[in-house]
């Protein structure tokens, strides 16, 4: 396990809980932040068009995303639901430099980043079954039955980390919003 100055903050959470949201206001609460120890918030690459909505993400077709990762350019890759995720050994620059980088994870693959990078501080965001059914029906995008494996999933509890915080996304964006943000502004104190 490598360790850095800098610190990884590793966001999970179910499909449908409300990451991108989430990051998106704390990134519009953090942009003032300059100087050593900024906060970053880093890009994925995603083997899906950048028109399709979501994240914003560096699009890759599945060749080139085969090309980068054989060529050893993602510090973290996986595949969760037909597409590959990746993220640039990049942000071990930043992390080097003493920054705190916040990128978007995988539930699955949080325990094997814990594993190759330290400090890395997990922050989970959760949210009622019920209220995760409902935005899963409301975007569309996934059938009665993907969307009841997807809840399934959600169910699955995270196996241990030694640094994990919980953020509920049940109720309004702004309430979490600023619980989160204030997690990543203050993230070296939870991964201590």
């Amino acid at each position: 396990m490598a360790q850095y100055p800098g610190l990884l903050v590793y966001v999970v959470g179910p499909s449908g809980v409300g990451k991108d949201s989430l990051l998106a206001f704390a990134r519009g609460c953090l942009t003032h932040r300059t100087g050593q120890g900024d906060i970053c918030f880093v890009r994925r690459h995603i083997t899906r068009p950048a028109e399709a909505g979501g994240e914003d993400h560096i699009s890759l077709s599945a060749e080139e995303f085969s090309l980068c990762a054989e060529r050893g350019d993602f510090v973290l890759d996986w595949e969760s639901h037909g597409l590959r995720y990746g993220i640039h050994r990049q942000v071990l620059d930043l992390l080097e430099q003493g920054h705190v980088a916040v990128v978007n994870g995988s539930r699955g693959y949080a325990p094997e980043a814990a594993r190759r990078i330290s400090p890395l501080l997990v922050v989970e965001i959760t949210a009622r079954r019920d209220i995760l059914r409902r935005r899963l029906e409301q975007r569309g995008r996934e059938q009665r039955e993907e969307v009841e494996e997807r809840l399934a999933r959600a169910a699955i509890p995270l196996p241990h980390l030694p640094h994990h915080v919980l953020v509920d996304n049940s109720g309004d964006l702004e309430t979490a919003g600023r619980i989160f943000t204030e997690i990543i502004n203050h993230a070296r104190h939870f991964a201590t």
